[in-house]
């Protein structure tokens, strides 16, 4: 016989409050990885997009898509999360349609929203190795389709010259072209604007909301330790020389980020306050 707690079934109590509280993990991570996937899908559009007006120079287009990424970022990672569940029904904001469940930074805030924060920027530290293996990946079959799939063994044969008898080898690759050969087992290029747009979206997320999750700072040093890393280790070794770059995007970023502080005094004063 089912144990009465209160009056309730003590079953169907426990099932109803493991399955919320699963039905809130799900949520959560699904958030978390919405919020990666949507930035990764700005990431290619802004790309596309901005290649296609044709700037004078690289220069000037590398400085327009590292903006337009950044903000859009930001804004996705940022605003959208806190205004998505944000009601504005009794305080001067009235007039925005925002009628969702949080009037402010409650206990719940924190409990069911910050994780979802906390969990996208975490993914966002190790996300450079996913990009690395997703490339690799990519590489490695269009190569291997080249080969004729013949990844696993020697792709290179031998055959003998008829009219000097010499031995010569001879690639299995399909390319018709020197240019085609090159781009299929080089390296793919180096993309510095989406570089200088992460950590520039980690630093205005991290001092935004920094006062209320101070964990999003150790996460900030990780995910600039990942980038260091990584891009050391695969500019020498995976990426082909970069075109030569002034200093005008590596200026943009310092300018830009001089003004992350006040976020961190606006918001910092709201959470704390």
């Amino acid at each position: 016989m089912t144990e009465k707690i209160f009056g309730f079934d003590q079953d169907k109590l426990c099932y109803g409050y493991d399955k919320a509280q699963w039905d809130s993990y799900l949520l959560l991570n699904v958030i978390s990885v919405a919020i990666t996937a949507v930035n990764f899908i700005i990431r290619a559009i802004n790309i596309k997009l901005v290649s296609c007006i044709q700037y004078h120079t690289k220069s000037q287009e590398t400085k327009v898509i590292t903006v337009s990424i950044f903000v859009a970022t930001f804004v996705n990672t940022a605003f959208l999360l806190l205004l998505g569940s944000a009601n504005f029904s009794y305080n001067a904001l009235s007039f925005l349609p925002l009628r969702c469940r949080y009037v402010d930074l409650t206990e719940n805030w924190y409990l069911n929203i910050g994780p979802s924060l906390v969990s996208a920027m975490l993914i966002n530290s190790v996300y450079i190795y996913l990009d690395f293996g997703i490339s690799y990946g990519t590489k490695t079959l269009f190569r291997c389709l080249d080969k004729k799939c013949k990844c696993c063994s020697k792709w290179e044969g031998e055959d003998v010259d008829e009219d000097t008898g010499e031995r010569r080898k001879y690639s299995h690759s399909k390319a018709t072209t020197l240019a085609q050969y090159v781009q299929l087992y080089s390296g793919p290029n180096h993309l510095m604007h989406f570089k200088y747009a992460t950590v520039l979206n980690t630093v205005y997320v991290t001092f935004m909301f920094g006062a209320a999750l101070p964990i999003l700072f150790p996460i900030a040093m990780f995910t600039f330790f990942n980038m260091y890393v990584c891009e050391r280790v695969l500019l020498a070794y995976y990426y082909p020389k970069p075109p030569t770059y002034d200093d005008e995007l590596n200026r943009l970023a310092l300018v830009t980020t001089k003004w992350a502080p006040i976020f961190l005094i606006c918001f910092g004063f709201w959470f704390l306050g």
